[in-house]
């Protein structure tokens, strides 16, 4: 199947520069079946070191390594100049909203070393929202690692499937935002919570499944236990 052929049927993975580390390839390999890649700049080592090729290749290419045209040769290479408005992440984002894309999952956005473009990669979730808002249609977005996925709600509902003991962290960001949950550990709030309010960090799965509504804006966060 084409990239052409893929496109306004399928998600998309983007792939930001990041270790990916050989012992998660299964996890990595299974997002992208049927789906866009795009590689972000360095991210586009997942591909060298999986002998595949992404779809698209896009950043300024200041963290990209010398490249082999076997690698490339499938791929739609897009190149920025290194001083621009944007991250590489959020013209990659740009890019799969353009082409139409019905889910984006974003890969390597999660380091506790660059807290500032992880920070950033999170709130690339907020550029989803507001197209959504704009287009009036829903593509459901979220970071995913083989440990961790985060979402960003705004007034939306969500279903999640996990392990009993699973982590689940709800993060308010605005005020008076509303949260209601059920399959949980501990109970929903019983009040609106503003930012900074830490009451629901930290909750656990008591079911497979978990269920979650947001009045207001706030960020997700699910940590699988190690072996799940």
């Amino acid at each position: 199947m084409t990239t052409k052929d893929k496109e306004n049927k399928s998600k998309f993975c983007l792939f930001l520069n990041h270790k990916y580390p050989p012992k998660a390839k299964s996890f990595y390999m299974k997002r992208i079946v049927g789906a866009i890649t795009i590689a972000v700049d360095g991210g586009i080592r997942f591909f060298i070191n999986n002998n595949l090729s992404p779809d698209y290749l896009i950043g300024d290419m200041d963290s990209c390594p010398k490249i082999t045209k076997r690698i490339l040769i499938d791929t739609k290479v897009i190149i920025y100049p290194s001083i621009k408005d944007k991250t590489d992440s959020h013209l990659a984002v740009d890019l799969a909203l353009e082409r139409g894309a019905k889910a984006i999952e974003i890969f390597g956005g999660i380091s506790v070393d660059e807290i500032d473009h992880a920070l950033g990669n999170i709130f690339l979730l907020e550029i989803i929202n507001r197209w959504n808002k704009a287009k009036n249609t829903f593509i459901p977005a979220r970071l995913a690692s083989p440990l961790m996925e985060i979402y960003l709600l705004h007034d939306k509902n969500l279903s999640l499937e996990g392990r009993i003991g699973d982590s689940l962290s709800i993060i308010p960001l605005g005020y008076k935002t509303a949260i209601n949950f059920g399959g949980l550990k501990y109970p929903p709030p019983k009040r609106r919570l503003n930012m900074g309010d830490t009451l629901p960090l930290r909750n656990e799965f008591s079911t497979q499944k978990c269920r979650i509504a947001i009045g207001g804006k706030a960020i997700i966060v699910h940590t699988r236990k190690i072996g799940s």
